[in-house]
């Protein structure tokens, strides 16, 4: 029988009613205030009239130039006296400043024909008034005073000395652009720039187009298919042999076989493997025809099926001798170690502890010699025989028909 609060049973059996714990922890919400979307819109209207009086009166828009008035009447500054007019160089032909320049003494003046050779030099000038020679002064140490405010001495006169032309020092050469430096010298873009430069050349090539001088030559930029007769391992400098798998015709024409199937190819390998090296270097430099003729061909490179210099197969890193170094390191550290400790703990003679602390320096420094010489040690190149290589001729090569 259920009761309808707010009557409890008269039995007292409400007590023993369990309570719900979410009534219990939960605490009471609050009610949602909501604000008036019209009072919110009139907030943010005055506040952007706030921001908009404040941009217009801050950049000047409130300062509204005055009205001009009708401008005053230029003053008259036509000279009261004809005096006024002289007293300055009329020009850089007054007489005034044409004895500054060097040889001016000897030069005619403005205007009149020059004497010629063995006539009489032309008449002094008439004396100037000391008044007009000292405003013509004037004006020319203004003309050729410094620039800039200088102050000068009291009692000194405040213009330089006129310079003659001739004495101004010459204008400086214009220094050639310096090279820009790089602003990462890792990236070698100072050495790119030199390639760049190298690699400009003339128009016109020095040597003319040339006729074949045989109908039987192997041109430039054939390709001799062969495959390797005996293997090759980059651990120490050695020959290459290869055999020619296909028969290589004549350039012109194309069905002459000049180097036939089943030619010998002897060439070498460069044993220098750097740290990361995946390809073995080759160059071949002899041609042995199966009847027994044979020529040297210089230093041609052997590329593989794609054309990429050098040949691929197999490369050894050595990782096993690495950690297997790693590991006699690690022994004869940790044993040094130990060594260390115990002639520290130790409280006995000082010529065994002597002893020990001597055996952990040198068995520390064995490990680490060890570990040096196994990073040394370069990768090893292995290409095993039979394996498909290609020889690029770079240079014509004359040849007779094979029988």
């Amino acid at each position: 029988m259920t009761y309808l609060p707010p009557d409890p049973p008269m039995d007292g059996s409400f007590r023993n009613a369990k309570v719900a714990p979410e009534s219990v922890l939960v605490a009471p919400r609050l009610p949602v205030t909501r604000w008036n979307r019209r009072y919110l819109l009139l907030a943010a209207g005055a506040l952007a009239a706030l921001v908009a009086a404040g941009f217009y009166i801050g950049f000047g828009g409130a300062n509204t130039p005055s009205a001009k008035g009708p401008p005053p009447p230029a003053a008259d500054v036509t000279p009261s006296s004809p005096a006024i007019s002289d007293r300055y160089a009329n020009g850089y032909a007054d007489p005034a400043v044409r004895a500054t320049l060097p040889g001016a003494a000897s030069l005619p003046p403005p205007g009149a024909a020059l004497p010629l050779n063995g006539a009489a030099p032309p008449a002094a000038p008439p004396p100037v008034d000391p008044a007009v020679q000292q405003a013509r002064d004037q004006a020319l140490a203004a003309r050729s005073a410094n620039p800039f405010f200088a102050a000068a001495p009291i009692g000194e006169d405040a213009g330089p000395p006129a310079v003659p032309i001739s004495a101004a020092p010459p204008a400086p050469a214009p220094a050639s652009p310096a090279a820009a430096a790089d602003v990462q010298p890792a990236n070698g873009q100072g050495g790119k720039r030199q390639f760049l430069a190298g690699a400009r050349s003339d128009d016109y090539l020095t040597n003319p187009l040339r006729a074949p001088e045989s109908p039987w030559e192997v041109k430039a930029g054939t390709v001799i298919p062969a495959a390797l007769i005996t293997a090759l391992n980059s651990d120490l400098p050695g020959e290459v042999i290869a055999q020619v798998t296909e028969p290589v015709y004549d350039h012109v024409t194309g069905r002459t076989v000049l180097i036939p199937q089943g030619s010998r190819l002897i060439g070498q390998y460069d044993s220098q493997i750097a740290y990361g090296q995946q390809r073995a270097l080759i160059a071949w430099t002899r041609i042995i025809m199966p009847d027994g003729r044979s020529i040297n061909i210089g230093s041609m490179s052997g590329s593989d099926l794609s054309g990429a210099a050098g040949l691929q197969d197999r490369v050894d890193d050595h990782w096993g001798q690495l950690a297997r170094g790693i590991l006699l390191s690690t022994v004869f550290s940790v044993g040094a170690a130990s060594a260390q400790d115990a002639s520290a703990r130790s409280s006995g003679s000082l010529v065994l502890n002597s002893a020990g602390s001597g055996v952990s320096t040198e068995a520390q420094e064995v490990g680490e010699q060890v570990t040096a010489r196994d990073l040394n040690r370069q990768p090893t190149i292995k290409v095993r025989a039979g394996w498909p290589v290609m020889v690029l001729v770079n240079k014509d090569m004359i040849l007779a028909p094979y029988p």
